[in-house]
């Protein structure tokens, strides 16, 4: 007979169902903002996002261990542009829409050119994606608001659905919805 040491089984971390229901419920109005207002919450959100990761970015170069003259102000300027993108959000976003409606007309050239070379005379499905990259691309530089908006409205879309099931499944595994219930394994009925 042999003996073998068997470790304890993991240890459950256990926190309160409310905690994942609250944060879906956030995401899930964040969404719902983004449905009602996507103008205002698109360009308020994408700024602040982009002057956070400056802003981080800053922070992170002036509390490195030895920031030498040039590094120094370089997180300065960091911080401080992240600031002026908060500050100043319509301009942010709208360098962000050009640039991202400059990089989708650059990528779908190149695809364009790729799939066509790769086609040899005759239809190649490759080249759809180049084509609706270059649309958009189009779109964006054209009609910078309509594409803020048709984003606006595709996040705002994702975080409804995510924030709602995550709000679910918190309500699901505190057995209010579902039929789940604590205590209970799953696949047995309750008496």
């Amino acid at each position: 007979m042999t003996w073998e040491i068997v470790p304890d089984a993991p240890q459950q971390r256990a926190f309160p169902w409310w905690i994942p229901f609250s944060i879906g419920a956030l995401l899930a109005l964040v969404g719902l903002a983004f449905l009602v207002w996507p103008f205002f919450a698109a360009t308020w959100a994408f700024a602040v996002l982009i002057g956070a990761a400056f802003i981080a970015s800053g922070l992170g170069v002036l509390l490195r261990q030895r920031p030498g003259g040039s590094s120094a102000v370089g997180g300065i300027l960091m911080i401080a542009i992240g600031l002026l993108a908060i500050i100043f959000s319509d301009f942010t976003v709208s360098v962000l829409i050009t640039f991202v409606g400059m990089t989708l007309i650059a990528a779908g050239v190149l695809w364009l050119v790729i799939a066509l070379g790769l086609s040899r005379g005759g239809f190649n499905p490759a080249t759809l994606p180049a084509v609706l990259m270059l649309a958009a691309g189009i779109v964006a530089i054209v009609w910078p608001s309509a594409a803020l908006l048709i984003a606006a409205v595709a996040f705002g879309l994702v975080l409804l659905g995510v924030g709602g099931l995550i709000a679910w499944g918190a309500l699901r595994a505190r057995g209010v919805v579902g039929g789940a219930s604590r205590g209970r394994p799953h696949g047995t009925a309750a008496a």
